[in-house]
């Protein structure tokens, strides 16, 4: 995942003469250079899946396509994630629906609840933390598919590993932990239960694959609690139902 650690708020003026709005001061969003909202003000931070880059000849959400994303919250952590509609809508709704080019390029984005609030004190336009939607086990299972290294296990929802690139793992026949993955991804798909992701107890034992893609990867993708396995996201979360 791609934390966001020093997020900064920036003024800005959109220019809508062109059609016939004249000109709107907003905030925009910045980090590490990278301008995650152009309009705050603008943002439907009620809807399920929100447009986060507006078109700026207009201010309206759907004149453009694109730029769509769903806001999540588990445990410490507000998620950036791709749009619902974009990850299992059919054909039209997935081009209406794609996500930022930030999410394609730095994967899902979080923030840790004491950087949100921080913004929060600095904008009204953030939601209260309580007013997110609650994560659940259908977008934790996306979020740790998008989030594998090299595309290792294609394009969400549809589970194709690339085999290929697979050398071997850390504990036993990697064959079986790869079929271990095929299950569990697209039954999770199918669950909108709540989910947290959580630290890794010292009673799990964690299993890696070895990937040999454009570069030598060891990826910490399961756990075994002593009689599941748990998927595992970006090393350190394991994704678990929500008691």
């Amino acid at each position: 995942m791609w934390q966001i650690k020093n997020p900064e708020i920036k003024p800005a003026t959109l220019d809508f003469s062109s059609s016939e709005q004249g000109k709107l001061q907003v905030s925009q969003l910045f980090s590490d250079g990278v301008e995650l909202i152009n309009a705050l003000e603008l943002v439907d931070w009620d809807s399920e899946d929100t447009q986060f880059l507006v078109c700026e000849a207009c201010g309206y959400t759907h004149c453009k396509s694109g730029d769509w994303v769903s806001i999540r919250k588990s445990n410490s952590l507000i998620l950036i994630l791709p749009a619902s509609e974009y990850v299992w809508g059919e054909r039209r709704e997935k081009e209406e629906h794609r996500p930022p080019y930030y999410l394609k390029k730095q994967g899902v984005a979080c923030l840790d609840l004491s950087t949100y609030e921080s913004l929060r004190s600095k904008h009204s336009c953030f939601p209260p933390v309580e007013e997110i939607r609650q994560l659940n086990m259908r977008e934790a299972t996306l979020l740790f598919q998008w989030d594998a290294p090299a595309q290792v296990l294609g394009e969400p929802p549809e589970v194709n590993v690339r085999r290929d690139i697979v050398l071997a793992s850390s504990e036993g026949d990697y064959v079986e932990y790869l079929k271990q993955l095929e299950t569990l991804i697209p039954r999770q798909y199918k669950d909108d239960s709540n989910a947290v992701l959580r630290p890794v107890s010292d009673s799990e034992q964690v299993i890696s694959f070895y990937l040999d893609a454009e570069e030598f990867i060891e990826w910490k993708a399961l756990v075994f609690d002593g009689s599941a396995y748990l998927l595992l996201v970006d090393s350190k979360y394991v994704i678990a139902g929500a008691s």
